[in-house]
This record gives C-alpha cells, sequence and structure tokens, in this order.
C-alpha cells in the first residue's frame, strides 16, 4: 500500500516535471522566435536605409547642377554640424567627469562619517572599559553592554552594514 502509494506520488512528480520541462521548451521556442523576428524587423529597417541612402547619393550624382555658392553653404552647414556635434560630445563629457567626481566625493564624505561614527563608539567604549566617574555615567554605555556588543559579531556587523548605507 505504502509501495503504490509512492510510485503514484513519484508518476505525478514525474508528470509534473515533464510538463515543466515542455512549458519551459515552449517558452524558450517562443522567445527564440520573438528573437528572430525582431532580427528580421532590424534587418528589414537597415535595408530600407541603405536603399534610402543610395537613392539619396544617385540623385546627388544625377544632379550635379548645385552652384558653387550651394556647395559652400552646404559644406559650411556640414562643419556647422560637426562642430555643434563635437561641442556637445564635450559637454556630454564634462558632465560625465563631474558625475564621476562627485560621486567620488560622495563616496569619500560616506567614509569620512563612518570614520567619526567608529571613533565615537570606540570613544564611548574606552570610557566604559576604564574607570568612570557616577556623573559621567549617565552618557556612557554600559561595561556588560560593550563587552557583549565587542563579542558579538554579528552586532559589529549590524553597526558597520548601517553606518554604509
Amino acid at each position: 500500500d505504502i509501495s503504490e502509494k509512492r510510485k503514484i506520488e513519484e508518476e505525478k512528480i514525474r508528470v509534473e516535471e515533464e510538463e515543466k520541462k515542455k512549458m519551459e521548451q515552449q517558452i524558450q521556442k517562443e522567445r527564440a522566435k520573438k528573437l528572430e523576428e525582431e532580427k528580421k524587423m532590424i534587418e528589414m529597417k537597415e535595408i530600407e536605409e541603405i536603399r534610402k541612402l543610395k537613392k539619396e547619393e544617385e540623385s546627388r550624382a544625377e544632379d550635379p547642377q548645385m552652384s558653387p555658392e550651394e556647395e559652400q553653404s552646404i559644406k559650411a552647414l556640414e562643419i556647422e554640424e560637426y562642430e555643434e556635434m563635437m561641442k556637445t560630445e564635450e559637454r556630454i563629457n564634462q558632465l560625465e567627469l563631474s558625475i564621476a567626481s562627485l560621486d567620488y566625493e560622495l563616496e569619500r564624505f560616506d567614509i569620512e562619517r563612518m570614520k567619526d561614527k567608529t571613533k565615537k563608539v570606540m570613544k564611548r567604549m574606552s570610557l566604559v572599559i576604564s574607570d568612570t566617574r557616577d556623573d559621567e555615567l549617565d552618557i556612557i554605555l554600559q561595561r556588560t553592554t560593550v563587552n557583549g556588543f565587542m563579542e558579538n559579531e554579528v552586532l559589529w556587523g549590524k553597526y558597520l552594514g548601517k553606518g554604509t548605507e
């Protein structure tokens, strides 16, 4: 009876695993099909773009009736566009550098803040460990608390993790 139940359960598990594999295969097929369709669409767009560029080249080649003034104005526009593009790229580079600099400064600030926090805790701990006067007891930690904190790696790790967030 137990053997039959076990066989039935194993059969159910096997059937479920087969169904799961079939679903995964179906999903993979659908993904592959979708990727293939996207690839075809991209290729079609690229082909269309190439056709447009060829037509533009042919029309330029067929239309050499452009006056020298027109050619000069077109070249001037192209040069102006190129210079504008170079300025934009330079500005982008400046912004990227500025962002990287700010990230670095923020990281340094966080590190310094964590160092200060650690120094304060260590000072409070050293006060507890050393002899203290009664009037100082309200601003420092209990000796058992400090000892427990220092011996417990989990608490120390939580403290360090909390300060870096």
